[in-house]
This record gives C-alpha cells, sequence and structure tokens, in this order.
C-alpha cells in the first residue's frame, strides 16, 4: 500500500512488457519511421517536428478531445511537438510553457499518457476493448486468448514501465522486461515514470498499471 504522507501517494507506475514491434505482425503502418536506440547517433530527422499548421493559441479541453485531435499536443497549437523523442521529455517540455500547478500538472500528464496508449489503437482502427488486448498480446510477444479476461490475467503478469512502452513506439526500439514488480518499482520511482492512479483511464492503463511500494 502506498502511505499517505509520502510525495506520491496517488502515483502508481506504468508497466507492460519487452518487445520489439513487427509491422507484418501488428499491422502497423509501413511508413512509420524508426530511431536509433543511441540518442547520439540518432539522424537528423529525429528532431524534425510536426508540421501541421496551427494558429498561435491554445484550445481548450473538453470530454471530447481524444476524437477531436489524433494527438494529445494538438491541442496546444503554439507548441511543436517532436514526435520521436520521449513522450515523457515531450509533456515536460509543454508543461514549463504552460506553467500549471503541480495537480494540474499531474492531471495533464496523466491525460497526455492515457491518450498516446489509447491513440495507437484508434489510429489502427481497433476499438473493441478485447480485440485491444489481443492485439497488445501479440505486440508483447504472449499468445492471444480467445476471451477479454483472460487476456487481461496474461497481461496482468507481465512488467515493463509503461512509459517505457509509448517511447518503444515512438522510436521503435526494444522494450525492457523487469523480471518482478520490486524491480519494476525501484526502476520507476528512479527514473520518475510515474504517474496519479486517479486519473488513469483506458482499456491498457488499467490492464498494464502497477501500484508500487514504498
Amino acid at each position: 500500500m502506498l502511505q499517505a504522507s509520502l510525495e506520491f501517494e496517488d502515483l502508481a507506475a506504468l508497466v507492460a512488457p519487452s518487445t520489439t514491434l513487427r509491422r507484418e505482425q501488428l499491422l502497423i503502418p509501413s511508413a512509420a519511421t524508426k530511431a536509433s536506440s543511441d540518442c547520439a547517433n540518432e539522424s537528423s530527422d529525429f528532431d524534425t517536428p510536426s508540421t501541421t499548421c496551427h494558429p498561435a493559441q491554445s484550445v481548450p479541453m473538453s470530454s471530447t478531445s481524444a476524437s477531436i485531435y489524433a494527438s494529445y499536443f494538438d491541442r496546444f497549437p503554439a507548441f511543436t511537438q517532436y514526435p520521436r523523442r520521449s513522450i515523457r521529455d515531450e509533456f515536460d517540455r509543454l508543461a514549463k510553457t504552460q506553467h500549471w500547478q503541480p495537480e494540474e500538472t499531474k492531471h495533464q500528464r496523466a491525460t497526455c499518457y492515457n491518450e498516446e496508449l489509447e491513440g495507437h489503437y484508434a489510429s489502427l482502427h481497433i476499438h473493441d476493448k478485447h480485440e485491444r488486448l489481443k492485439h497488445l498480446s501479440v505486440e508483447l510477444q504472449i499468445e492471444p486468448l480467445d476471451t477479454f479476461i483472460e487476456c487481461k490475467k496474461a497481461l496482468r503478469k507481465l512488467h515493463v514501465n509503461l512509459v517505457d512502452l509509448m517511447d518503444a513506439r515512438r522510436m521503435d526500439k526494444k522494450v525492457h522486461q523487469f523480471n518482478s514488480l520490486k524491480e519494476l518499482s525501484i526502476y520507476s520511482k528512479k527514473t520518475g515514470k510515474i504517474y496519479p492512479q486517479k486519473h488513469a483511464k483506458g482499456t491498457v492503463v488499467e490492464v498494464l498499471l502497477r501500484r508500487i511500494g514504498t
């Protein structure tokens, strides 16, 4: 259990398993670009931002935003996102421009992460919850099972940080798998790759989110 006195009292680790994404297996569009796992040796197109033109004005948040915008960052047209950089680093860069209070920053971070995870399947036109878990099972190299409950149980046995999973999709690189929840907990707290549990929403998040110890 998380202690009420802790700084991260309502925080949970984002977790999932080790894999290399296979386009022919996951039906991921072949136009997706690759990035080197070594940031110092990444190609010049790594820093190429999205070229969508927007008015220099922020867009209000709403309950329907996820269906309107292709990306969480599209809500902030004055902000230029670099889609092959770490999702956490890009959010941190955005947050500095918005001057949010700590609680609002936690809420916005969770919204960003939730939509990044769920938006991956929306972009593939996979909307059914069971189909999403079957697709995730293939992505994480476990056998997709016949029912939603079976898929959910199998995925709950996996231990990988979800921020790393999102970055793996953005950069087309392997996701490290941890041997235990304890290893994952230590890593997540050390790197700060956690977010408020109370804001966690979505099929993938609900299956892979783990409560970390003190």
